[in-house]
């Protein structure tokens, strides 16, 4: 009789320990769409730089970048950690000649990590057969 109700307890216990299992591991999928939505925005929208908007990431990876500016390109997420978000966009920017004349649109790469309403990182675009880069710093708009 005792190795009955041994058996009985056991299985409760196995019961209730599956509940919780089942109900900790969805919590955990909550948790994490939330963070996936929560970055997801924190990344798409519109972003500035000192000269004023340069671009708008959309949700599906396209980049749009207002005519005056150059034109539009894709982006990427490359790396996430707990705070931060890297990303990858590559886009065409407007170029002048020294006297302001208009010489088309070249094709840069900027690559940055996303935080409270900011990107910073790298530009880099090739001239004249070798990689020009500087400092990227945008504001999200």
């Amino acid at each position: 009789a005792q190795d009955w109700q041994v058996a009985r307890k056991v299985e409760s216990l196995r019961e209730e320990g599956e509940k919780v299992i089942s109900k900790r591991a969805e919590g955990a999928q909550k948790l994490q769409a939330y963070v996936k939505e929560t970055r997801a925005a924190a990344i798409v929208g519109d972003w500035a730089d000192a000269d004023g908007m340069l671009c708008r990431l959309r949700a599906d990876g396209t980049v749009l970048v207002p005519p005056s500016r150059g034109s539009g390109g894709a982006w990427k997420v490359v790396d996430e950690d707990g705070f931060t978000t890297s990303i990858e966009l590559t886009l065409a920017l407007a170029q002048t000649t020294r006297n302001g004349v208009p010489a088309g649109n070249r094709e840069h790469t900027l690559r940055g990590s996303v935080a409270s309403g900011a990107m910073t990182g790298t530009i880099e675009t090739t001239m004249f057969g070798s990689v020009a880069r500087g400092d990227l710093e945008l504001t999200k708009m």
